[in-house]
């Protein structure tokens, strides 16, 4: 299996997907899922956070990035900064942040950004980003 790494600041990946993985897990019921994945794709490196949870009514996605927005069940603990903070890291390191609603009830994040080849110190694609930062896996072992 091929793996995949994406260039960026190990600390702020790593807010990045604990928000993400923190939202999931949160957000699912006991007995639900939470799945992970990493994966390149042509040029890019994909990791995608799906769970069964509640998931968000289709008309409120466009606004889940606003800061102290909230779309959440009564009664779950939150402050409505976690995903702003994801879009903020996102946007920093030029990565692409999507959430969707998934098949069957939940959510899917995806984050995508170019990817990179550690054995050879650079991105896969040279062109078109501006990123210098510590390189780090996108990785959660």
């Amino acid at each position: 299996m091929e793996r995949a790494y994406i260039l960026g600041a190990r600390s702020e990946l790593r807010i990045l997907f604990a928000n993400l993985i923190d939202n999931a897990v949160r957000y699912t019921p006991s007995g639900g899922a939470v799945d992970v994945s990493i994966r390149p794709c042509g040029e890019r490196a994909v990791v995608e956070i799906a769970d069964t949870g509640c998931g968000i009514p289709r008309d409120l996605l466009p606004r889940v990035f606003d800061r102290f927005f909230r779309a959440a069940p009564p009664g779950i603990e939150g402050n409505g900064l976690g995903l702003s903070i994801v879009k903020a890291i996102a946007d920093r390191h030029d990565l692409e942040v999507e959430l969707g609603l998934r098949e069957g009830g939940g959510l899917v994040a995806t984050v995508s950004g170019i990817a990179f080849r550690p054995e050879c110190g650079y991105p896969i694609r040279s062109q078109g980003s501006d990123i210098i930062a510590s390189r780090t896996r996108a990785a959660c072992q």
